[in-house]
């Protein structure tokens, strides 16, 4: 999937989100990608925001 996601992309630039993404899930991101943590995340401060 990271490799056609980054097509015509920098290879540096490439290489450093890769290694990013594969430390991620090493974190245990439980299943999910970056991408879905990071939109979780943010649905769950605009929650909290609300909720005060």
């Amino acid at each position: 999937m990271p490799g056609e996601v980054l097509k015509g992309w920098n290879p540096r630039r490439c290489a450093a989100l890769e290694n990013v993404w594969e430390e991620f899930r090493k974190a245990g991101a439980h299943g999910q990608s970056l991408s879905d943590e990071l939109i979780a995340e943010r649905r769950r401060a605009a929650v909290a925001g609300d909720e005060q």
